[in-house]
């Protein structure tokens, strides 16, 4: 009688088979993934689960390593993103068609597991030890997926220069998931106490550590990572520069990031703000982000368990119905709160110990090669949100309310280097055009240097492309195009991934652009590479970011961390 087969034996069987056939295959554990061609030189290996789902009682708690996989996995679709909040009609609308900050992706669907990765390689690169970019999506900690940005464009293009790369994108915890996956950000004190603050940048910590692991199955160098994200991605690698006193535990070696720095998220305990300033008293007793979990636990059903830990005994147990109404309870990113969000990173005493400006002023920041960078006119999506702000007063109280409660001398001096003129606003060298109401340019200015203040630099870029775009200008999320389409930003990613200088280009490259030389940003020059539209694309030019009016946000920020 013939003996049974194993499992591992099974897969060790139908790998073969699959390999005659020439279908993508990677061994995992005692497991045999199957991938797909995303194009003639790049395969994925897609939806892969590098966590268990938190569901049931994993709900709410640090995730946890994926079991050692095992059988044949289907890895040839991206993993379905979450249920999230819909920003308000106009903006949203606005935003899909002529900003283009969240683009369809492929295949976004809902999904009961959510924490996948995705790993794009090179189809005809035989050769291990290749560099790894490890892509974080924005979405302002409440929107996004994976699969919005492929990685086989940039693989594609790291093929036809000759410098291949490995391509991982990840979904992390943002605001809420589908069925028992809920919200990547708990704010609020019962937060504090229950140890579970920044789930989705643990989240994001976990999935460097599963590319340590397995990257090598794919042909990647784990050695050789480079975190690289955009908007609440982009603070998102920030804040993995300053946890665990930038300490990178050899997850990776360099940072790249747009329009994103540390999120100024304070920690407020007992109406008091601990911040770079000491202790401030005198806050009010519901900050923000306790306000907003308030409101997201009473429209859950869990309000009588508010004031305790046990609160997420009983958000562990809510319906999925109770969680889809909870969502959309609090604002979104494109309504009238716009920037101060209502989900973010902030201060917990454990993975971001104190603000994450904070961090970086003392000096607490990963010491890795990092390349930054800004469009033009990063506020005017977001001033679009404020639109029924008109007068000098109204702004000065919606700053009160949501940026710097209490602190109305902070706010004068603030408002102060953002004139009224709308010649000094936002879209910025455009005059007196654009001039929606009375405050919107000036809203768009102030709005970018929220987004903005406290950016570090070895590499910086400005772009200003797209600048025709009436209102919105260069606006946030602009510059995507000049690497994702591809463009010559492109190229210079793929340098810096490969070398830590985005100028290495391969003699041998068989179509490679002719890039201007990018030199480093050094306090004595502050030189940043500008990306133009017209005939002159490329421009090295001096820092003259508006730096009066950005070191008052700067010294705002530092005095009025976000509660």
């Amino acid at each position: 009688m013939r003996g049974h087969l194993s499992p591992p034996q099974i897969a060790l069987l139908v790998t073969g088979l699959l390999q005659d056939v020439c279908v993508p295959t990677v061994f995992l554990d005692n497991a045999t993934f199957v991938g797909t061609a995303l194009s003639a030189h790049s395969i994925g290996f897609l939806g892969i689960p590098y966590s268990k789902s938190p569901v049931g009682d994993l709900r709410f708690r640090t995730p946890e390593p994926h079991t050692p996989y095992t059988g044949i996995v289907n890895a040839t679709s991206f993993g379905p993103a979450c249920i999230q909040q819909h920003p308000a009609d106009l903006v949203w609308m606005t935003v899909k068609i002529v900003g283009r900050v969240l683009p369809s992706g492929k295949g976004i669907q809902s999904s009961r597991t959510g924490l996948t990765l995705n790993v794009v390689v090179p189809a005809e690169v035989e050769r291990g030890g290749l560099p790894v970019v490890f892509w974080i999506h924005g979405g302002g900690f409440e929107v996004g997926s994976s699969s919005q940005r492929p990685g086989d464009v940039i693989v594609d293009r790291s093929v036809d220069i000759g410098t291949p790369v490995v391509h991982v994108s990840i979904n992390y915890r943002e605001f809420a998931e589908e069925l028992h996956i809920v919200m990547g950000f708990p704010a609020g004190k019962e937060t504090r106490e229950a140890g579970i603050g920044n789930l989705g940048l643990r989240d994001q910590r976990l999935a460097l550590r599963w590319v340590r692991k397995y990257i090598a199955a794919f042909g990647g160098d784990p050695a050789k990572v480079m975190i690289w994200g955009q908007s609440a991605g982009a603070m998102s690698v920030a804040s993995q520069m300053v946890t665990n006193n930038g300490d990178t535990e050899s997850l990776f070696r360099a940072a790249w990031m747009h329009s994103g720095a540390t999120y100024p998220g304070g920690e407020v305990e007992g109406g008091a703000l601990r911040g770079t300033q000491g202790i401030r008293p005198g806050f009010p007793d519901t900050t923000l982000g306790q306000r907003y979990f308030d409101t997201f636990v009473k429209a859950a059903g869990c309000g009588d368990a508010l004031g305790s830990p046990k609160v997420f005994d009983c958000l562990r147990e809510v319906s999925l119905d109770n969680v889809r109404e909870a969502i959309q309870s609090t604002p979104d990113y494109f309504q009238y709160q716009s920037l101060a969000l209502a989900w973010s990173p902030r201060a917990d005493g454990s993975f971001l110990v104190a603000p994450g400006h904070e961090l970086l002023m003392q000096g607490k920041i990963a010491d890795i090669s990092l390349v930054s960078g800004v469009t033009d006119d990063e506020g005017t999506i977001f001033a679009l949100t404020n639109s029924n702000i008109t007068t000098n007063a109204q702004l000065e109280e919606y700053l009160l309310e949501y940026f710097a409660p209490g602190d109305r001398e902070a706010v004068s001096i603030l408002l102060d280097a953002y004139p009224t003129d709308p010649a000094f606003g936002a879209p910025f060298d455009t005059g007196s055009q654009n001039t929606m109401t009375p405050q919107f340019k000036r809203i768009a200015a102030l709005g970018g240097g929220l987004d903005l203040s406290g950016k570090q630099h070895v590499y910086s870029f400005l772009s200003k492309r797209v600048k025709w775009a009436e209102y919105l200008g260069a606006h946030h999320s602009s510059d995507l195009m000049n690497v994702f389409g591809p463009g010559d930003m492109t190229d210079y990613l793929i340098h810096f991934a490969t070398t830590l200088d985005p100028n290495s280009a391969i003699e041998h490259e068989p179509h490679a652009r002719a890039l201007l030389h990018w030199p480093r940003y050094i306090p004595s020059s502050r030189q940043l590479l500008t990306f133009l539209d017209g005939d002159v694309p490329l421009a090295v030019q001096g820092d003259s970011f508006r730096g009066g009016s950005m070191q008052k946000m700067t010294e705002f920020i530092v005095k009025n961390p976000l509660p």
